[in-house]
């Protein structure tokens, strides 16, 4: 399987500790290409979409909501697997990101959105 994966950029792969562990593990699998944020607001490496057997977007979800038209238009309605490391963030009452979801998966394919614990994917299947 070969993954398309959608990051920020490469220095905050490298300094977020989720991200780096995400990115040690896939590395070592040896199958994943990555587009940063930059190189679909510019439209590049589109080819990448075609030749991987799945896209995942570990952009910073806030970044997501903030691109979400630019990066619908990039995968042109390919299904895309997002990773948000703080769902907190969109859920609670005073956040000014509340509400994010419905409009990400709005505007893409979301094909699964992969949280970092159990309690919260639990949470966000309700």
């Amino acid at each position: 399987m070969k993954i398309l994966q959608l990051i920020d950029n490469h220095d905050y792969v490298c300094t977020n500790s989720w991200q780096s562990q995400l990115a040690i593990g896939l590395d070592r699998l040896n199958l994943v290409k990555r587009v940063t944020l930059d190189d679909i607001k510019n439209g590049l490496n589109k080819h990448l979409i075609s030749e991987c057997d799945v896209v995942l977007s570990t952009i910073k979800f806030r970044n997501v909501m903030r691109d979400r038209d630019v990066i619908a238009k990039y995968l042109d309605g390919s299904p895309v697997h997002l990773y948000d490391q703080d769902p907190h963030e969109f859920h609670t009452d005073d956040s000014p990101y509340k509400g994010a979801y419905p409009l990400v998966t709005g505007a893409l394919n979301v094909k699964k959105y992969l949280v970092t614990s159990k309690w919260w994917a639990d949470r966000l299947n309700d």
